[in-house]
């Protein structure tokens, strides 16, 4: 909803779970928005989304109070083709900073997509919903054997172990959505499921520059990086990932 802070008068977010005691999971989705709230809270980055209040107002009924965003996601950006690579580049780069902030704290997302990555009016992308992150500190936030997140930019080991995951899950989940940013598409295209879900582990993403030649060749090779299948091949901190694409900027003057 949108709303507004009185004690403050300003116009915030306010994001809530219709209680229904009948509907299946719901304590484990109360678990995991209250699990949000409490991952909000500790990041104070600009490019995350700015936690202001959280509280219940009983049993059932938990809300959180987030600053008011106004602009389009992410996925709304690529759709309309407005993109240059000068942008998309510095969207990757300012993604990349506010996930370094969440690792340092030892928070994975887990669900990074265009959908969840918010470009606001004034130009400023916000990562949203961390409903489904993990905090490495504490074990046990997710079954061992559950597989969450979205098929089209999940991490192999999501798929193997997803309770297990570390950063690294974030960082090939970014270099998915970089891809499509730069490439106008996904790595694998549209198959179904159960394709997409063989291809994200076995299957070797074609170089972007294959679907879009103004990409460069060095920026081209950082996001097939990101794609490793083996995590450890991977760039070892989204710090180490956004150097790299800084020093890609002066290729696009």
């Amino acid at each position: 909803y949108r709303a507004v802070q009185v004690t403050v008068d300003r116009e915030v977010a306010l994001k809530t779970v219709i209680p229904d005691e009948d509907a299946p999971g719901m304590s484990l989705l109360l678990s995991r928005f209250e699990n949000e709230a409490k991952v909000i809270s500790q990041l104070k980055h600009p490019n995350n989304l700015r936690l202001y209040d959280v509280g219940r107002l009983s049993e059932d009924e938990v809300y959180i109070v987030t600053e008011l965003l106004t602009g389009d996601t992410l996925e709304d950006r690529i759709i309309s083709g407005e993109l240059t690579v000068e942008r998309g580049l510095r969207i990757t780069i300012e993604v990349s900073d506010a996930l370094w902030e969440a690792h340092e704290k030892g928070i994975v997302h887990r669900d990074i997509k265009p959908e969840n990555c918010f470009v606001t009016t004034a130009d400023v992308v916000k990562i949203l919903d961390f409903g489904i992150a993990k905090v490495v500190a504490a074990p046990g936030a997710t079954q061992s054997g559950a597989i969450l997140g979205t098929p089209a930019y999940i991490s192999p080991e999501q798929i193997n172990d997803y309770s297990g995951v570390t950063h690294k899950a974030d960082i090939y989940s970014l270099g998915m959505v970089a891809y499509e940013v730069f490439a106008h598409r996904t790595p694998f295209g549209l198959p179904d499921l159960m394709n997409l879900i063989r291809m994200q582990l076995d299957e070797i993403p074609r170089s972007p520059r294959d679907f879009n030649p103004a990409i460069p060749e060095p920026l081209a090779r950082i996001i097939l990086k990101t794609l490793e299948k083996k995590p450890g091949l991977r760039h070892e901190s989204c710090e180490e990932l956004k150097k790299e694409l800084i020093a890609v900027r002066p290729l696009l003057i």
